[in-house]
């Protein structure tokens, strides 16, 4: 099992859509597969929500306000998307390591959304990943901000934290005077996807309805399945995660 966590300290990058779309668009079978997977795998993905706001489980309705969570995963609509849900309860256990290598077998991926900021439950997260995936949002992006997110992953390195930046997205991504010139900063420092999100009004209805972008479609919407500009382009960016896992494991 592949863990990546979605990472950044700051709020509003779109953690909890980044993890949510690209564990459903997995496991719907709507993108490559994964090096090593069996050709008539299931394609079985695991999300594990660490905020303790929840917003993960909001978004597959499997938040429950009461009683602490249960450290194990529960089903969603989609066979083969499982989560292991968070709420406030988070915030207050005492052992905030995540371990969910006893689910190896069961899962082919595993996506962990983190909390914004760099407490015991974002580092129990990203002890337990493999990769990370860090969103940013260029209109608050700067040369300092890169400076800043440099120096956070230097300290993780020295801290031990032996997960691998798998590649910066750009979400919330508009024509802006400033883009390229960000992006190009960013490339020549860090691994950039190609593939940037869109600022969008899709991503806040998917929140609204519970449901992931692929699969906005009804009544009320006059797009087919996968024509929604986020819903492919997150299919490209799930793309070439594959890829890039491919590449790190030819090494």
């Amino acid at each position: 099992m592949i863990k990546i966590a979605v990472y950044s300290l700051k709020g509003g990058v779109g953690k909890t859509i980044t993890a949510a779309n690209l564990g459903h668009l997995y496991a719907t079978h709507r993108t490559k597969k994964l090096k090593g997977t069996k050709r008539n795998s299931l394609r079985r993905v695991l999300l594990v929500d660490r905020d303790p706001q929840g917003n993960l489980s909001q978004y597959f309705s499997r938040y429950d306000v009461d009683g602490p969570v249960q450290l194990k995963p529960v089903g969603t609509e989609w066979p083969w998307l499982d989560i292991i849900p968070g709420n406030l309860s988070l915030s207050g256990i005492e052992d905030v390591a995540l371990d969910v290598d006893c689910f190896a077998d069961d899962y082919d991926l595993c996506l962990i959304d983190c909390p914004p900021a760099l407490g015991k439950l974002t580092a129990g997260a990203l002890r337990c990943a493999d990769y990370l995936i860090i969103p940013i949002r260029l209109d608050a992006f700067s040369t300092h901000g890169l400076e800043n997110l440099m120096q956070q992953l230097s300290y993780l390195q020295e801290a031990g934290f032996d997960a691998k930046v798998l590649g910066v997205l750009v979400t919330h991504d508009e024509p802006a005077w400033y883009r390229d010139d960000v992006k190009a900063l960013l490339g020549e420092r860090l691994p950039l996807f190609t593939t940037a999100i869109s600022r969008s009004a899709w991503v806040a209805e998917s929140t609204i309805e519970h449901k992931p972008l692929a699969e906005l479609t009804g009544p009320d919407h006059h797009l087919k399945p996968m024509c929604i500009k986020p819903a492919w382009q997150y299919r490209r960016v799930m793309n070439e995660i594959v890829d890039r896992l491919s590449k790190l494991d030819r090494r």
